[in-house]
């Protein structure tokens, strides 16, 4: 551990100095003196932890950076929880508006149209963006965002919708906790809506090309760490689709391993030599 240099106005006032720095008791260090002090001159002292109690600092140290991780962690997982329920509250602002426009709606239809009629009108409206569109429309302007557009797009397995325009950084939110509420709830709505359809993912402003990005960084960044140390690392808590891509990023890497531990909403990465 670092040696830590105690000034006093004489050594035994250094060696408390010291001690107080170090937080660490007078018969677990090695002292050594630099100046006794004088006439207008202060004593020095070189105070470290001695080799039979370092272990034991250590520890305290694990502990202490251990309690301060838990404490961010804390602080991040209520953020991510306040962002759910403020997309919760404008879901349920949005459905109810939905519903009352749907009461309005109902009343203007006329008693004579046959079941075929009503079944060409539910198709048409959902052509013109009813279900996970149309309540991210409506989310939109909740919101108060204007200028935004949507747009979709489709590959073999994924139906892709993605947000884009000025101020739809507030649909991302911190660490994309707010998008990945909104996530949740169209892809519920979308498989009501499609049962057997394609798997629904909502991007916005190219976030989730970003944040792959960034994952594929943080993987190279964190395997070289582990492969130099030879001691495992752990990861933030991360969603499927964010895991998969780190263990995509690293499953050739020359010395690693990944797994998934912990149950989710909190389940997180470790990134381990292939030798443990």
């Amino acid at each position: 551990m670092t040696d830590i240099e105690g000034i006093g106005k004489n050594v035994e006032k250094a060696i408390e100095d010291a001690l107080f720095q170090l937080k660490a008791s007078r018969e677990d260090v090695d002292i050594k003196i630099i100046d006794q002090g004088g006439f207008m001159r202060k004593a020095k002292v070189l105070v470290s932890i001695s080799e039979d109690a370092i272990s034991k600092y250590q520890k305290k140290e694990e502990k202490k950076v251990l309690k301060e991780v838990t404490s961010f962690k804390e602080k991040e997982d209520k953020k991510e929880e306040e962002a759910v329920l403020d997309v919760k509250s404008l879901f349920i602002k949005v459905e109810e508006k939905k519903q009352k426009e749907a009461a309005i709606e109902s009343k203007k239809e006329t008693k004579t149209e046959d079941k075929e009629e009503k079944k060409a009108k539910k198709e048409y409206k959902k052509s013109e963006g009813t279900g996970a569109i149309e309540f991210i429309k409506r989310l939109i302007e909740e919101m108060g965002i204007e200028g935004a557009n949507i747009e979709e797009s489709e590959s073999e397995e994924t139906r892709k919708i993605e947000v884009k325009g000025n101020g739809v950084g507030k649909m991302v939110g911190h660490r994309g906790e707010t998008l990945g509420a909104i996530q949740t709830i169209v892809s519920a709505i979308d498989r009501n809506d499609n049962e057997g359809g394609k798997r629904l993912m909502l991007d916005v402003d190219g976030y989730l090309e970003k944040r792959e990005q960034t994952l594929i960084g943080l993987a190279g960044r964190m395997a070289k760490k582990v492969n130099q140390t030879g001691r495992p690392a752990r990861l933030e808590p991360m969603t499927a689709n964010e895991r998969r891509i780190v263990h995509t990023a690293l499953q050739d890497e020359e010395g690693v391993t990944t797994i998934s531990k912990g149950q989710e909403p909190n389940r997180y990465l470790m990134i381990i030599p292939k030798n443990n």
